[in-house]
């Protein structure tokens, strides 16, 4: 029965012979407290006043109440009791403070009292198919392992040793008995087997495999070492990761790199990615579908274009521009490349930049060409990205391609990687001074350095036109500039994005003519589309003038950032 310990600890006679009392390391009076606590608990107080509860349960006033104070503080510095006021929860470092405070039992505690234990797992007896399911299972009780390492200190010997023994004895056996159980060797445990890795070595593995699955480019040696349950163990995993030890020497993993402002101990290490992608691509894992891999990510998202290029106005030199483009991402043309020895592969693989100003239609273009060659999107908008990660610009850069490869690698799916709004990644490194300067020249060379390496379809839009920088520039095969569009681009725009099943005061083409005298983006004009069509909705005339328009372009042109006050008609 799972209720045997909290049912046990309840009624015990002698609290001290009570299942989990060895587990609490607290005295006899304490426990005992804790028992009244939890026994409110369980008639439904969640939350239990502590000089009500004394008054009421001890009939303890004044001077009184100090050994019971002292016995609920140092429970509350086991983790059996939490403060509700998280100031006293943290800070609290004399009983007295206690007095008028309200306390509630931990879910440390009720967890040891429905399992005998500290930690539970889901982990169980199943058969492994392939690496990954192995690993997932690893992963499992590495979180474990972490959150044992955190409150170990705390712990007194039987709890500790409770602990260590589910972690990794009994999870430990039931993970290796499930690998042993498929005729066919999980290809994971054969490389161990191949490089005769000890326990802390694969450890170390195995947590690096976790955060690259995750996305991440790998781990520090400090998130390595904090592994470690003891300062001896953290030192045995430290030098494990020496560039003289095996792991290092043999490649099994590597050093990314190691910046002279960076500590010792922010170093990175990663598996080589063609020994983890070898290892997680076995033939019997499933494929992922490219939706839900998406959905687990932080950064991207997963568009599936639904018009073609021929749904975007676009300037007669773009569109051929776009035409050709199109012609040379196509298969057959890759397959005769590599045929020829011009390519080492036959993979589609193109770098695309395309800028101008804001509202041009770059990312609208982006989208029609991905459904002209029938591919979905993983979009990323970097403005957002970039600026949530202060100070960790570096490793950002990195995880934008490093997720993009393990969802690709699971999905065995390449669909185009759109990087919107790459303004901070493209400017003029001249252009940055100050403190900010080595972050951005650091990021900016490890972007480099990543769409040098990058195969598939990379666009980048951005609404830098002047201050481009030359490196970036060379590095992409095409360079597509969308320029402000002129009066008969305008007109064709506005006929596109004006509502078509609504009534008008004159004819739509009229209007589209009249409005195409204002210098406007296309992205403004679908704006001031859109606010107009809120406007006329909220009134009986549901018929639109082109004053209605007028007044909402006005709008726009006084609210634009950057805008110039001669903006209005053009003169013609």
């Amino acid at each position: 029965m799972f209720v045997q310990f909290l049912i046990d600890f309840c009624s015990a006679d002698s609290i001290e012979k009570s299942l989990v009392f060895p587990l609490l390391n607290c005295s006899k009076h304490e426990a005992a407290i804790l028992r009244e606590i939890v026994s409110l608990y369980m008639c439904g107080e969640n939350e239990v006043d502590i000089q009500m509860f004394l008054e009421q349960r001890y009939y303890a006033k004044g001077f009184e109440v100090l050994p019971y104070l002292k016995g609920i503080l140092h429970l509350m510095r086991l983790g059996w009791l939490i403060a509700q006021d998280r100031f006293v929860q943290e800070r609290c470092e004399s009983a007295l403070e206690l007095r008028n405070a309200i306390i509630s039992v931990s879910p440390n505690l009720l967890r040891l009292l429905e399992h005998g234990r500290l930690f539970d797992s889901d982990i169980k007896d199943t058969t492994y198919n392939n690496s990954l399911e192995y690993l997932q299972d690893e992963w499992k009780r590495l979180q474990l392992m972490r959150q044992y390492n955190k409150i170990q200190p705390i712990l007194n010997t039987n709890l500790s040793q409770s602990c260590d023994d589910y972690i990794n004895n009994i999870l430990a056996n039931i993970i290796h008995t499930n690998a042993t159980k498929n005729t066919k060797t999980i290809k994971v445990q054969q490389y161990f087997k191949k490089h005769h890795l000890n326990y802390h070595e694969k450890l170390i593995f195995i947590s690096l495999a976790q955060a690259q699955y995750n996305g991440e480019f790998g781990l520090s040696l400090r998130e390595i070492v904090s592994l470690g349950k003891n300062e001896e163990e953290k030192i045995v995993l430290q030098n494990l990761l020496t560039n003289n030890a095996k792991l290092l020497k043999e490649g099994i993993i590597t050093l990314f790199e190691s910046f002279s402002d960076m500590s010792f101990m922010e170093q990175e290490f990663c598996i080589p990615q063609h020994v983890f992608n070898n290892l997680m691509c076995e033939k019997s894992t499933q494929k992922a579908l490219l939706e839900d891999e998406v959905a687990k990510s932080e950064i991207f998202d997963i568009i599936a274009p639904k018009k073609g290029l021929d749904s975007v106005i676009l300037q007669d030199h773009v569109r051929e521009y776009f035409e050709i483009l199109l012609q040379h991402l196509n298969p057959k043309v890759h397959t005769l490349l590599h045929k020829w020895g011009i390519k080492e592969h036959a993979d589609i693989d193109s770098k695309i930049l395309l800028y101008g100003a804001s509202g041009t239609g770059k990312t609208s273009s982006a989208y029609g060409l991905a459904r002209d060659l029938g591919q979905k999107i993983l979009y990323l908008d970097c403005s957002k990205v970039l600026s949530m990660y202060v100070g960790e610009s570096e490793k950002n850069v990195r995880k934008i391609f490093n997720e993009y490869q393990a969802i690709t690698t699971r999905t065995k799916e390449k669909p185009i990687l759109l990087l919107d709004e790459a303004d901070q990644l493209l400017g003029s490194r001249n252009d940055i001074a100050g403190s900010t300067s080595r972050m951005y020249h650091q990021m900016q060379n490890i972007f480099l350095e990543q769409i040098e390496k990058f195969c598939g379809i990379l666009i980048a839009t951005t609404n830098l036109v002047d201050s481009l920088d030359t490196a970036f520039s060379r590095r992409f095969h095409y360079k597509i500039l969308f320029n402000m569009p002129d009066k008969a681009m305008r007109e064709k725009i506005w006929l596109l994005h004006l509502p078509k099943h609504a009534d008008f005061a004159v004819t739509k083409e009229h209007i589209a003519k009249e409005l195409s005298e204002f210098n406007l983006s296309g992205g403004q004009i679908k704006i001031i589309v859109s606010n107009t069509c809120y406007k006329v909705a909220t009134r009986k005339d549901l018929t639109f003038s082109l004053d209605d328009f007028v007044a909402e372009v006005k709008k726009e042109q006084d609210g634009a950032f950057g805008a110039s006050r001669s903006m209005g008609f053009t003169n013609k």
